[in-house]
């Protein structure tokens, strides 16, 4: 259910419509104990204050309509200014950029209050009649009105500095690593956690496991699916991960001893994993990761043309890659309370993540040594922190492939010979780790 419910509030915070919806309903509320306060309390011997509404009904009746007009015309050109920023996002750095867009916090909270004054100025332009007496007038409310169209005035000015900044490709960068730090630093587990004792589990005659849904696998509930295996004294073997595509009836996992698996077994491992039409990064560490690799591919591509903001995304990939190292892979064996191996599954390695941090890049700047180079001067400064000989070996492979790239693509020499430069250099600090230089 925990896995559940975070995969559900990853899609609920990245909609454009949840905080906007939450602000709407406050603004009922608000509008509602707000006309309700017919007179400014204090009595008749106390003066109301200057900034109060003091007119006729009939004039705050047309001084709130003139309220709705400019604030549905504000918003209507927010919404407008939105689509044209989220239009030019997917053209310039993608379409799967899109969620971290519609994701962002003040972007959702400056539509909220938008929409919010609108209902609320709506809500009390109904309690206005034009014939009230002077002392039935919601002087408060149609304050508080006037107040929220001067507020979202100056908030429009605000609100175009966020989005013409959101859209500058390092600010994208930034955000997108951020959100994969956030995915590493939840799933992956620490070095001073002790890691469970390896075993290679043969099933001897396993039932074949088929999920009846369709789709990118969004979260996997581990902790029900170890329960059910418990319950039934089986072990489920999966062949996929958060982040796989599945084929709905395929074969997708197995179950041994296959003498105790049943329909209604399938079906409560069916209801542990989350399958929807997008991948999400709530136990996928790649996802992030392939969003700023697509940012750096199309920044390569010949209509584009931009390797300053290809590099921006290989810093940022070793930034995070650095965080990686920092953290141990995850199990791929569960075991219940009593010991006992429960389930096997696929999961991230390093070597998994340094293929999706490099390899696209690599082959799409090929022919660019300054691509090149800079990918080497990141697995330079990634070989300095290496922990193990598991991750120097897989750096210089990285290495080793960047460098067979730059020999056969590059045709100027001295390009190439800073490219044949800064190989040595990574395997200088990878033989100072500790590589054998046989590895190297």
């Amino acid at each position: 259910m925990k896995t559940r419910l975070l995969a559900f509030w990853q899609n609920l915070s990245t909609s454009l419509w949840f905080v906007p919806a939450i602000l709407t309903g406050c603004a009922f509320v608000l509008a509602s104990v707000m006309t309700n306060i017919r007179a400014f309390p204090g009595g008749d011997d106390v003066d109301p204050p200057d900034w109060l509404y003091n007119g006729s009904a009939s004039e705050a009746r047309d001084l709130l309509e003139t309220l709705l007009s400019s604030l549905i015309t504000l918003t209507t050109l927010a919404i407008s200014i939105t689509m044209v920023v989220l239009s030019l996002a997917a053209s310039q750095l993608g379409p799967r950029l899109i969620r971290a867009f519609m994701g962002d916090r003040r972007t959702q909270v400056v539509l909220g209050i938008f929409l919010a004054a609108i209902v609320y100025v709506l809500l009390v332009l109904r309690q206005v009649d034009g014939k009230l007496p002077d002392d039935e007038i919601p002087q408060l409310a149609v304050t508080l009105g006037t107040m929220s169209a001067m507020g979202c005035l100056g908030l429009l000015f605000f609100f175009v500095h966020h989005l013409g900044r959101s859209v500058v490709a390092d600010s994208v960068v930034q955000r997108v690593g951020a959100e994969l730090d956030q995915s590493i630093d939840r799933i992956l587990p620490r070095w001073e956690e002790t890691p469970p004792a390896d075993t290679v589990f043969t099933p001897t005659a396993p039932a074949t496991l088929r999920l009846p849904h369709g789709g990118y696998v969004q979260a996997v509930d581990f902790a029900a699916i170890t329960h059910c295996a418990e319950e039934s004294d089986v072990v489920v073997l999966l062949n996929f991960r958060p982040g796989h595509h599945l084929l709905p009836g395929g074969i997708h996992g197995k179950v041994d001893p296959a003498e105790k698996f049943d329909e209604a077994f399938a079906a409560r491992i069916a209801r542990a994993v989350t399958v929807g039409l997008e991948r999400t990064p709530v136990q996928d560490i790649e996802y992030c990761m392939r969003q700023l690799v697509e940012v750096a591919l199309r920044a390569l591509s010949p209509g584009i043309n931009d390797p300053n903001t290809a590099i921006a995304a290989i810093d940022r990939l070793g930034r995070s890659m650095a965080l990686v190292m920092t953290r141990r892979t995850l199990p791929e064996t569960i075991r219940d309370a009593a010991g006992r191996l429960r389930v096997v599954r696929p999961v991230s390695t390093f070597a998994g993540l340094m293929d999706a941090a490099f390899n696209q890049i690599r082959q799409a700047g090929e022919s660019k040594p300054s691509i090149l180079i800079r990918q080497l001067e990141a697995i330079a400064a990634l070989a300095t922190l290496t922990p193990t000989d598991e991750h120097r070996r897989e750096c210089a492979v990285h290495a080793a492939m960047i460098l067979a790239a730059g020999r056969r693509c590059i045709a100027e020499p001295r390009d190439l010979e800073a490219v044949e430069a800064a190989y040595d250099e990574v395997a200088a600090e990878l033989r100072d780790a500790g590589l054998p230089p046989g590895d190297v």
